[in-house]
């Protein structure tokens, strides 16, 4: 990308052709021949740490740059040979004399880092024969070939801004993530994932760009306690005082001893909990402080009424679902609340607790539809959630395309939740939806009807 701007309607974009950087191995290169300018509604900077969008807006990144020094060394298995078949797991290698990261990747590849000591230069240390030393520790070296081995410091900072009108940044650009806990590419899919549905909504079905407000506010806090836990996993990993490690192992093997306790650690729960925070996020307000308003769904294994096992996110598809417990949700919902769901594209699922689908006499119909399906949730983990959530047999809950929880409803109040996603998103409404809660005095809130969505929903 050579140079960007925006008013207040479009982005315009300038880019060349550019060659990389083939792992750091040569300068890129543009190519001005290639130059071409487009133009769109919104930029997205997901251009890496180095970011050419965040550094053009001007926005600083917070945080710390750290002065210890790692070797990271990326391995590819020669053809045929299956060379890392022994390390099937994400390891962190504790050994005060050479602390270690032993990370697997997708195809045939692998990445190591090494710690460096104060005395050990760049140029040692990317030397191939110090490469292949450290690495036949784990692997044989005539089974991989080197793609890279490169001296370098990381950084635990946060962008300032992610947004500025139009032009936002995600991934690398907005925050960056050391290396400790595998997490990087996790946060930028979780930003992406957050920012598409957004951007659908605007650009597809007419919503307010104000809803990418939501955008650093709920991801931020989350992408911090990310980098703040893989720092404290750096200082955990890389201690090189003997007496300090030996204690960290002592610790560490009695915990994993406590029953509990050891179960906790192993299943990684020391991650940061996918939970937006109170009043700062898209989605209904949270009715007690343990309520499920934007949490993350569960991500159980469900039985289709064919028979089929399946994961829920691939049950549900994209977009908006509208998921009702026990009952088909659009038995519950009016015509303009449909009409509403439908132009959004949402998909209608009837949950079934085990064993729970209903029985009938020869020939009684099961419901149907091309926006609905009906899964038996045979692990009981979404009936477990509905229940955390205060939702019985019969209520309606709206998950966001990402999967949070937008809010739940019964009864009459499932038109009301979808006037209050309507009104959230700022949407352009076909026919007046009522409101029955969100207003503490009864008020109902009415709209206009633009007959171009009436054409779009139909």
């Amino acid at each position: 990308m050579v140079e960007f701007d925006q008013n207040a309607d479009t982005v315009s974009v300038e880019h060349t052709e550019c060659q990389g950087t083939d792992y750091g191995k040569r300068t890129p290169e543009s190519d001005p021949r290639t130059a071409e300018r487009v133009r769109a509604k919104f930029l997205v900077g997901c251009d890496g740490g180095r970011s050419i969008v965040r550094t053009n807006l001007g926005i600083d990144m917070t945080g710390t740059s750290f002065p210890e020094r790692w070797l990271v060394v990326d391995l590819k298995a020669k053809d045929g040979v299956d060379a890392f078949r022994h390390l099937p797991y994400f390891n962190f290698v504790c050994d005060p004399e050479l602390p270690s990261v032993s990370c697997p990747q997708p195809g045939g590849h692998h990445r190591f880092e090494f710690m460096l000591h104060d005395a050990q230069t760049k140029e040692e240390m990317e030397d191939p024969e110090t490469v292949r030393r450290h690495i036949s520790r784990y692997v044989d070296p005539d089974e991989v070939e080197v793609l890279r081995k490169l001296v370098y410091t990381f950084n635990a900072v946060v962008a300032d801004r992610w947004r500025v009108g139009r032009i936002l940044i995600a991934g690398d650009a907005a925050h960056m993530t050391p290396q400790f806990i595998g997490q990087g590419m996790n946060s930028g899919v979780r930003d992406a994932d957050n920012l598409s549905w957004k951007l659908t909504a605007i650009i597809k079905h007419g919503a307010s760009q104000s809803i990418l407000n939501s955008y650093e506010t709920e991801r931020r806090p989350h992408a911090k306690a990310m980098i703040d836990l893989s720092v404290f996993m750096k200082s955990f990993v890389s201690l090189r005082n003997p007496l300090a490690a030996s204690a960290r192992n002592i610790a560490i093997t009695t915990a994993l001893r406590v029953p509990g306790l050891g179960g906790w650690i192993r299943s990684a729960k020391v991650k940061p909990v996918p939970r937006f925070r109170r009043d700062a996020y898209l989605g209904l307000p949270r009715r007690r402080w343990w309520g499920l308003e934007g949490t993350l769904a569960p991500q159980p294994d469900v039985r289709t009424y064919n028979g089929r096992h399946q994961r829920f996110d691939d049950a549900l598809g994209l977009g908006f679902s509208v998921l009702g417990y026990g009952v088909d949700p659009r038995s519950v919902l009016d015509d303009d609340a449909q009409l509403f769901l439908r132009m959004l594209g949402a998909r209608f699922v009837t949950v079934y607790p085990l064993g729970g689908r209903p029985q009938g006499e020869p020939g009684d119909a099961r419901a149907t539809g091309d926006d609905y399906i009906d899964i038996e949730d045979h692990t009981g983990a979404l009936c477990r959630w509905f229940a955390k959530a205060g939702l019985c047999v019969g209520g309606v809950a709206v998950l966001r395309p990402d999967r949070y929880l937008f809010g739940t409803a019964t009864g009459p109040g499932a038109n009301a939740l979808v006037g209050d996603l309507v009104r959230r998103l700022n949407l352009p409404t076909i026919r007046p939806v009522p409101d029955i809660r969100s207003d503490g005095n009864g008020d109902e809130s009415v709209a206009a009807a633009p007959s171009d969505h009436l054409e779009e929903a139909r």
